[in-house]
C-alpha cells in the first residue's frame, strides 16, 4: 500500500546530516528515473511527480524508498502547495514534461499559461526558500533549434534559441510554450539570485523505472529520418550531475545517440558533435553536446 502525505502533513523530521531533496513536476518518465537515482546515493526524497497507483508502487519497491521517499501532492499553480514541499529541501528537480515530436501543433494553446505561471511558481518557492540551493530544471531542445534557418553551417549550442516569432508564425505552440517558460524561468532566477541550472534533452525514450524498454517507440522515431535521442535512464543521470557538481551553470544540451532508419539501415554515433537531419521544421545543421560532456556526463545506457 502506498502512502501518500498531505499538503497539511508535516514535512519536518529529517536531520541536518540528510540530504533532502524534491522532485517536482508533470513528467513521470525521468522523474521517476531522478527519484531512483537519488535514493540510490543516499538523498531524503520528497517527490510531487504525477505517476499511477501501480508507478508509485514501483517506486515505493525502490532500495531505501520506505525509509527515505515520501510522496506527496503539491498543484503547480499553487505557490504555498509548492512552498511547503520545498522548504527544508538543499536541492529541487523540476521535471516538466517536453513536447511529443509527433504533435508539436497539436499543443492545447491555453497550455501556454500553466506552463509558465507552473514553471515562475516552483523558481519563486525556490528562490523564497531559506534551503535551497540549486534548482535543476528540465527544458528541451525544442528551445533551441526552432529557427527556420535552413544553412548547414549553423551550430545548435547552449547560446542558441528558439525563435518566437517563427514558432507563432507557424502555430509551434509546444516549441514556444517551452521556450517562454525557459526564458521566464532564466529572468526570474537572475532577479532573485537563484542558482538555476537547466537540461535540455533532445528526444527521451522509455523506459520508466520498472518496465523493460519499448523497441517499438524508438522505431517509429527512426521512421522520420535520423533522431538525437537519450533514454530516460541517462537523462536523469544528466540531471543528478548538473546538481552535484559545484561548476555546472546555465542550459545543458542533453543526446546520446544518433539513429537514422533510412533504407532500413540503423546507423548510430555518440560523436558530440554531428549533422543531424532532424525533423521539420528543424533545419539539417550541428547539434553539440560537448558542454554536457566536459561536465562529466557518460551515455552508458545506450
Amino acid at each position: 500500500m502506498v502512502a501518500w502525505l498531505s499538503e497539511s502533513e508535516s514535512v519536518s523530521g529529517s536531520t541536518h546530516e540528510e540530504k533532502v531533496v524534491c522532485v517536482i513536476g508533470t513528467w513521470g518518465l525521468v522523474g521517476g528515473w531522478i527519484v531512483k537515482r537519488l535514493l540510490e546515493r543516499g538523498y531524503v526524497v520528497r517527490t510531487t511527480i504525477r505517476v499511477t497507483p501501480d508507478e508509485a508502487s514501483a517506486l515505493m519497491a525502490c532500495p531505501g524508498a520506505a525509509q527515505r521517499l515520501k510522496l506527496m501532492h503539491a498543484d503547480l499553480l499553487d505557490y504555498y502547495s509548492l512552498s511547503k514541499v520545498i522548504n527544508g529541501c538543499v536541492g529541487v528537480f523540476y521535471t516538466s514534461a517536453p513536447h511529443d515530436l509527433k504533435g508539436i501543433r497539436n499543443y492545447p494553446v491555453d497550455m501556454i499559461e500553466f506552463e509558465v505561471r507552473g514553471t515562475l511558481n516552483v523558481v519563486e518557492a525556490c528562490a523564497n526558500s531559506e534551503s535551497a540551493h540549486r534548482l535543476v530544471l528540465t527544458s528541451c531542445l525544442s528551445t533551441i533549434v526552432f529557427t527556420g534557418q535552413r544553412r548547414k553551417d549553423i551550430i545548435f549550442d547552449e547560446s542558441s534559441w528558439t525563435d518566437l516569432d517563427f514558432c507563432k508564425d507557424k502555430k509551434l505552440w509546444s516549441p514556444l510554450s517551452k521556450t517562454l517558460a525557459e526564458r521566464a524561468a532564466w529572468g526570474l532566477a537572475r532577479d532573485k539570485g537563484l542558482d538555476l541550472v537547466v537540461i535540455n534533452p533532445a528526444t527521451v525514450v522509455g523506459p520508466d523505472c520498472s518496465n523493460p524498454p519499448h523497441d517499438q517507440e524508438l522505431a517509429d522515431l527512426l521512421r522520420k529520418g535520423l533522431i538525437a535521442y537519450a533514454l530516460a535512464e541517462d537523462v536523469a543521470e544528466a540531471h543528478i550531475l548538473a546538481f552535484e557538481n559545484p561548476q555546472s551553470a546555465g542550459r545543458y544540451i542533453c543526446f546520446g545517440k544518433l539513429e537514422s532508419g533510412s533504407n532500413g539501415v540503423v546507423r548510430s554515433s555518440t560523436d558530440p558533435l554531428f549533422i543531424s537531419r532532424l525533423n521539420e521544421p528543424f533545419c539539417s545543421s550541428q547539434l553539440s553536446n560537448q558542454k554536457l560532456l566536459k561536465l562529466g556526463m557518460k551515455f552508458g545506457h545506450l
